[in-house]
């Protein structure tokens, strides 16, 4: 299957909330207790204002995954890094490579 990335945008918005939800509700990590509204997405664009960020789709134009970086600490002395956050649609995890790639 083939993939593209681009930079996230507005009308990513909902497949990105539910892929992160997914992880809310499903997950052990540290992550909200309950699922986050839509308009928490401007929160996300918010944290990585000045990173990349990537929308992942499928060949059919699906969202599949989305991934940003972010300030990793205010302080001076953490100026030039950054935080990586990616998820991916469960649908998409676990796969491994193809042996024959």
């Amino acid at each position: 299957m083939e993939y593209s990335i681009r930079p996230i945008s507005n009308e990513d918005r909902e497949s990105i909330m539910d892929i992160f939800n997914h992880y809310v509700e499903n997950s052990f990590a540290p992550y909200p207790e309950n699922k986050l509204p839509y308009q928490a997405f401007d929160m996300f664009r918010q944290m990585s204002h000045g990173f990349p960020t990537g929308s992942i789709k499928d060949q059919n134009g699906k969202i599949v995954g989305f991934g940003m970086l972010r300030a990793h600490n205010p302080m001076p002395t953490f100026s030039q890094t950054a935080e990586t956050t990616y998820f991916i649609h469960p649908e998409h995890t676990g796969k491994g490579r193809n042996k024959d790639e």
